[in-house]
């Protein structure tokens, strides 16, 4: 039993806290009910002596066998005369609660406060749409209800509450009453209680109340339908106990400098995981999102307020006039865009514990925030606090192109086109806020004013953004997927501005992906694009962070690959040096003695140091599946060659194959146990460009698509499979698209003969076991790269030549004539 009084006047606070809990056993045979409890009276005395005599009362009747009992202990008693019933079959026993208030006062009458007189019953708030405002002098205001009661279930305390909060309003008409209104404050909290076979219950140690004030508001989610908005409230060191201090949820309404009380939580007993759930209706919503999940009804989101998602709510101290926990903006001028949660959520970052009375965006994930995007309710999470990131980590989007060129007219036509290097990203909605913005000249804050918001767009399915103005939407129709035609905005500058794309909002943000150096205007500098064309090179798919590198880009004039070659949606420069990257399979391995020791290499002869191209993958076809469709592709577009050309991807772990071959020779190490590199010596091998899921073209290829190989002539099951650098038609080890088995020593082959170990194969290197490697002097390309003569110090003249089709060969003879030293 527990019994709680409140004395409240405005020279102090006066409570009077006794706790007295009555325990129970399992299992329960009888059903124990004691006699009808005493009023509760509260009286407040006004410092002039005015006296506001208020009166709460709680009775609660249980019908048994067509016999009505009382189901409350009396307040005033520690033992009572208990009546047991006999519940040896399980039983459904009807309950039906009384809730009363008082006003004992004979002329004065009192003033219902409605946001803070609640009625509790076993947890649940009961919303009392019937709640009058005054109760007249020597009246009272009473809410019924009527639930059941499980005899059978573990038995438990249920506890039962009243609360009234009210103003005294005096009669001025009567001459003896002197005095000032008073403010008028009564609680009792009672219980019921179970007993097992008639033994008395033992006295169980009390609840403790909650005397901590550490609440922070976790997460407050306004999503479409009304069924699945809810406000998220913790306070860990509370789990379990009774709020003792009135602690109230307040809301400021966009455009408002007041704000309106949304409850009161004094008297709810925190729930075990530490969480309070503010709904608008209980049963709705834990018809979403599970029973129990709701523990306190209320006006959360008023319809008055056109639920524009820019609604602040604190946390808020009743008697001591301090404002504990705080989301949004207090300021009614405030636009309060970067709060907003129209449509979406907004939840606090875990490592944020402390209450803040102040706002701090920059301490919260807000969807949409400043941009367009929403939530749904599978997005939600009511009782679980872990950091949610909108879509997905960090993605990568990167600019890969922008254009700054005049039509006929002279008329800019202008565009940037990004990319996202996430294939599995490609269709779905870009859900955190990401913006393309412009520096301008040399600023060194970008202008939000004039930004594109990424936010909230879906990705195309081949993973390109083109954002056009009004001019170059019109010379290239179909080619750009937004129009975004702002003065001063990243598709409208001239050429001196750096664009760049940030994840954030005005009050924070990061840098992602930039061109240009921000805080330098680029006219006559390494980043001037003005009626030019910049694109970025391919082997550069990593965003830079903010971090200008000239290196990674080219940048054409008009005269020289200019609008003309423009090509949105595509991404086919390479870094200008006009030399195609080949990529050929030199050697696929299965040696016997062990499967770890099994691996793929591919060789590029003239991109040693550079990046694979985008949407390079490395496959392999089952026999047994859709001869369409390559399995368990690995994404090589992030990964950078090494300098001797050679790219070797191993079947397993770095500790497996390290117990096996030097340290260092494998490249990668796929993290799927199904992939190309872990071949038994029976599956079809490739090198593909494009998407593997749809559309792909064949670059490089080993074995048939299909065919099952063991016992063929691709058969390379406990040996490997070695391509041949010189063949009799003249191939010469390059790429093929169809297989050709010719080209290829194959060990067993089909006549299944012979083996090949670990010390036979040789990863990293290509030995071509039938034409041993001779000098080669024939054929040979020789360019001069570069020429040098540096003013300040001849001594470091030079000139350099490159070969692109025959490295690390032996040159027998070569003349050069110098002419110009």
């Amino acid at each position: 039993m527990l019994l709680t009084s409140y004395f409240h006047h405005q020279k102090g606070i006066l409570v009077s806290l006794l706790l007295l809990y009555l325990s129970a056993l399992t299992p329960p045979t009888t059903f124990l009910v004691g006699a009808e409890p005493n009023p509760h009276y509260c009286e407040t005395e006004n410092g002039n002596g005015t006296v506001c005599k208020t009166q709460v009362k709680i009775t609660c009747r249980a019908t048994v066998d067509g016999t009505e009992l009382d189901c409350l202990n009396p307040d005033e008693q520690n033992t009572v005369p208990w009546l047991e019933i006999d519940a040896i079959n399980c039983q459904t026993i009807p309950i039906k609660v009384e809730f009363k208030m008082c006003n004992m006062n004979e002329n004065d009458r009192i003033q219902i406060i409605p946001e803070t007189t609640r009625f509790m019953f076993m947890g649940e708030e009961l919303i009392v749409d019937d709640k009058k405002q005054w109760i007249e002098p020597l009246s009272c205001r009473t809410k019924f209800i009527d639930r059941t009661v499980d005899t059978c279930r573990t038995p438990k305390q249920r506890p039962m509450s009243v609360l009234l909060n009210a103003r005294m309003i005096r009669d001025e008409t009567d001459p003896t009453n002197q005095g000032d209104n008073g403010h008028c404050f009564c609680y009792t909290y009672k219980k019921t209680t179970f007993k097992v076979n008639g033994t008395p219950n033992p006295i169980e140690p009390p609840v403790d109340p909650c005397v901590t004030k550490n609440y922070i508001i976790t997460e407050i989610a306004n999503p479409n339908p009304n069924a699945g908005k809810y406000i998220e409230i913790y306070n860990p060191e509370c789990a379990g106990k009774v709020i003792q201090d009135p602690i109230e949820v307040i809301r400021y309404p966009y455009g408002s400098s007041n704000h309106v009380v949304v409850t009161n939580l004094q008297g709810l007993q925190i729930p075990s995981d530490g969480f309070l759930i503010l709904c608008k209706n209980k049963q709705q919503t834990d018809n979403v999102y599970g029973q129990g999940t709701c523990n306190v009804e209320a006006d959360i989101f008023p319809s008055s307020s056109s639920n524009t998602g820019k609604d602040s709510y604190a946390v808020y101290d009743f008697y001591g006039r301090i404002r504990i926990d705080l989301y949004g903006s207090k300021n009614a001028d405030n636009n309060r865009n970067v709060q907003n949660i129209s449509n979406g959520r907004a939840e606090r970052k875990t490592e944020y514990l402390d209450p803040s009375s102040y706002w701090m965006p920059e301490i919260w994930n807000i969807i949409p925030g400043e941009g367009t995007g929403q939530i749904s309710l599978s997005d939600l999470d009511p009782r679980t606090w872990t950091n949610f990131d909108p879509i997905q980590e960090p993605i990568d989007i990167i600019i890969t192109e922008i254009i700054d060129t005049d039509d006929a007219n002279g008329v800019p036509q202008r565009y940037v086109e990004l990319y996202v290097t996430d294939l599995t990203l490609h269709g779905t909605k870009i859900t955190s806020p990401y913006k393309l913005v412009i520096y301008p000249g040399s600023y060194t804050v970008p202008r939000f004013d004039t930004a594109f918001d990424l936010q909230g767009i879906t990705i195309p399915s081949d993973g390109f953004i083109v954002v056009c103005n009004l001019r170059a939407s019109t010379l290239l129709p179909g080619k750009c997927d937004f129009v975004h035609d702002v003065f001063y905005g990243p598709t409208n500058s001239d050429g001196n501005d750096q664009i760049a794309i940030i994840l954030g909002g005005e009050n924070y943000y990061d840098n992602m992906d930039v061109f240009g150096d921000i805080g330098t205007d680029g006219f006559g500098t390494d980043h001037d694009f003005e009626d030019a064309r910049v694109v970025r090179k391919l082997g550069y798919i990593t965003p830079n962070q903010g971090v200008w590198d000239p290196n990674q880009w080219i940048i054409y004039r008009n005269s020289n690959n200019g609008i003309t070659d423009a090509d949105p949606s595509q991404w086919n420069n390479n870094d200008g040096d006009d030399v195609d990257c080949e990529f050929i399979i030199t050697e696929i391995a299965d040696p016997v003695t062990t499967p770890y020791g099994r691996f793929v290499e591919i060789y590029t002869p003239f991109c040693g140091g550079k990046r694979f191209p985008i949407n390079t993958f490395l496959v392999h076809w089952d026999p047994n599946d859709d001869v369409d469709a390559p399995s368990d592709p690995i994404d090589l577009s992030k990964m950078t060659i090494p300098l001797d050309g050679f790219f070797v991807i191993c079947a397993t772990s770095d500790e497996d194959v390290n117990n096996i071959y030097v340290s260092g020779t494998c490249d990668y190490f796929p993290s799927s146990y199904n992939n190309a590199a872990n071949n038994k010596g029976n599956e079809a091998v490739g090198i593909i460009v494009g998407l593997p899921t749809s559309s792909f073209d064949i670059l490089d290829i080993y074995g048939v698509i299909g065919v099952d190989g063991f016992g063929t002539n691709q058969d390379f099951g406990d040996g490997r499979a070695v391509r041949k650098r010189n063949t009799d038609d003249g191939d010469n080890g390059g790429p093929s698209s169809v297989w050709n088995p010719n080209h290829w020593i194959v060990v067993p082959g089909a006549d299944g003969n012979g083996s090949a170990t670990v010390d036979d194969c040789d990863p990293g290197e290509w030995k071509d076991e039938v034409e041993p490697i001779t000098p080669i002097v024939d054929d040979l390309v020789l360019l001069i790269s570069e020429m040098a003569t540096p003013y300040d110090n001849s001594a470091n003249n030079f000139i350099e030549l490159y070969s692109p089709n025959k490295r690390n060969a032996v040159i027998e003879s070569v003349s050069l004539f110098p002419s110009f030293f």
